[in-house]
């Protein structure tokens, strides 16, 4: 929707920024100095798979700047801080159940059921889909894994 970006106000963008850019950094900043101390730690960032794909209907292009900004400090900050024991990784899930998007769906059926055609599993993810991979990586089993994007989306991204 070309003309929704000419219409978008840039204090959306400036407020999707805020929360996830911004937020992300300054919760890393507030943490990092026990982390150091300690010599381990685990950030887990919360981005999205529009961090690597354009949304499909989405109108604006606000929100997947924000999350790519999420994701690219989440490699950075992996990189700058790995010789101190610490990972940094980020989930980037697809559309979930939340309450929020549970809402939209009652006032947008015909769009919500256009979306679940698109997710080879046939439906959106459930919020606790999200905890075992969270866990996962906070646990030492995942001592090596830091800068990556893990996606779960029910293979939407697939396509």
């Amino acid at each position: 929707h070309v003309g929704t970006m000419l219409t978008t106000a840039g204090t959306d963008l400036d407020r999707l920024y805020a929360v996830n850019v911004r937020g992300v950094f300054n919760v890393t900043k507030a943490f990092l100095p026990d982390m150091v101390a300690r010599r381990s730690g685990s950030i887990i960032n919360l981005a999205s798979i529009n961090a690597m794909v354009a949304g499909r209907n989405i109108q604006g292009r606000h929100y997947e700047a924000a999350k790519a900004g999420v994701l690219m400090l989440t490699r950075s900050l992996a990189v700058d801080w790995a010789r101190h024991g610490i990972t940094v990784n980020a989930i980037c899930p697809g559309i979930f159940a939340t309450e929020p998007n549970r809402i939209w769906a009652e006032k947008n059926p015909a769009t919500i059921e256009a979306y679940v055609q698109t997710i080879p599993m046939g439906k959106l993810g459930e919020p606790e889909d999200l905890g075992p991979l969270a866990v996962y990586l906070a646990s030492d089993a995942a001592r090596y894994m830091t800068g990556a994007g893990l996606v779960i989306d029910g293979g939407y991204t697939c396509l």
